[in-house]
């Protein structure tokens, strides 16, 4: 991708480490330097960088750091899947899927791994949300604060703007209603996130004064609202690389392909029952609107006029990647439940020495 170069400069951190030590903390490299733990832009510190580009150096580091990312996406959409009870063929298909999308692998057209990885790691927090409402036990609140330490530290910002408005969601939709004992593990779980990504939250906020960012207070960067569905079925490259529909002209701003088939499933799961898994599948269903409401950068325009800062999150259409997962998810339990509709099937018998083929309707 073209800004390859600007999305792998904050990678180089690890070298400086194994360099020189302590001098890493100040990245010298442009504009005369700045602190290297006050950079919200870059994934420096997230464990899959800092082991890879140890590992690996910077450029066969990030191949690999890909390679896991990917991998790790897959597994989040499975978990997904298992949490509905869907058979083996379909957590596969739902894996598979999260793999190839747009939301995941379009991002690389611009090679912005850290965006990527911060999508990745959205879907892993989701994951992780669900299974908190499903066990409810220490182990699971361990689990979801660690990963919301982990999307904390991916970098950009995003996808964090994406997920921290899902947590009030999950909570009014679901949390309040269980016992005050659980409750309270949600709100320490997420507590507990933010501190152990506290090493990079608090250099930000004690240098936030200095920091700069050109903004969109216009929303010239995004997408009409009725507009942004149609990325997840349209294919058509060159559709991508234009201003149809009111779009940007960048792939990785707009590509969150995943095709008509789970956007049908997913639409279809509705009219199943589904009282065992309400409460993951009221969810993922609030959060499609919540996602495309957040993407069309609506919020940020009209919260950018009271507090002009917000305006430099720009590039809201980022966040529209999110609604994959939980279409994917939802998808999978519409496919779960057409599989166990009753269908006829082709029954061969013997009977008195002779094969016959009888249909059952």
């Amino acid at each position: 991708g073209r800004e390859v170069g600007i999305q792998l400069a904050t990678h180089d951190f690890w070298n400086q480490v194994k360099d020189c030590g302590y001098c890493a903390l100040w990245n010298g490299s442009i504009n005369g330097g700045a602190p290297s733990f006050a950079d919200p832009f870059g994934s420096t510190f997230h464990p899959i960088v800092s082991l890879t580009t140890l590992m690996f150096g910077i450029i066969n580091g990030v191949k690999v750091a890909s390679l896991v990312t990917i991998w790790i996406a897959g597994i989040a959409q499975w978990g997904i899947a298992k949490l509905f009870d869907a058979r083996r063929i379909v957590r596969l298909w739902s894996g598979a899927l999260a793999v190839v999308g747009g939301h995941i692998v379009g991002k690389l057209e611009l090679g912005a791994f850290g965006i990527t990885l911060s999508t990745v790691m959205a879907s892993v927090v989701l994951f992780f949300l669900l299974l908190f409402v499903k066990k409810k036990n220490n182990k699971s609140l361990v689990l979801l604060a660690a990963s919301i330490t982990l999307l904390l530290l991916s970098g950009h910002g995003y996808m964090q703007v994406g997920i921290l408005s899902s947590l009030p969601i999950l909570y009014f939709l679901v949390i309040r209603k269980l016992p005050p004992i659980t409750q309270k593990k949600y709100l320490v779980s997420i507590i507990l996130g933010f501190l152990m990504a506290s090493i990079i939250i608090v250099p930000i906020i004690h240098f936030y004064p200095q920091i700069e960012k050109w903004g969109d207070p216009d929303g010239t960067l995004s997408q009409k609202i009725e507009y942004i569905p149609l990325n997840l079925v349209i294919h058509d490259w060159e559709y991508y690389i234009r201003d149809t529909l009111n779009k940007p002209p960048f792939p990785y701003l707009t590509n969150i392909y995943i095709g008509w088939v789970p956007v049908i499933l997913a639409s279809i799961s509705f009219f199943f029952k589904r009282e065992k898994f309400k409460p993951y599948f009221i969810f993922l269903a609030w959060l499609i609107p919540v996602f495309l409401f957040l993407a069309s950068g609506y919020p940020v325009q009209w919260i950018s006029k009271i507090i002009p800062f917000v305006s430099g999150i720009r590039h809201t259409l980022l966040i529209a990647g999110l609604m994959a997962p939980a279409i994917i998810g939802l998808a999978s339990f519409g496919l779960e439940q057409v599989y166990q509709l009753d269908w006829p099937f082709l029954n061969l018998s013997k009977a008195s020495g002779k094969s016959s083929g009888k249909i059952s309707l």
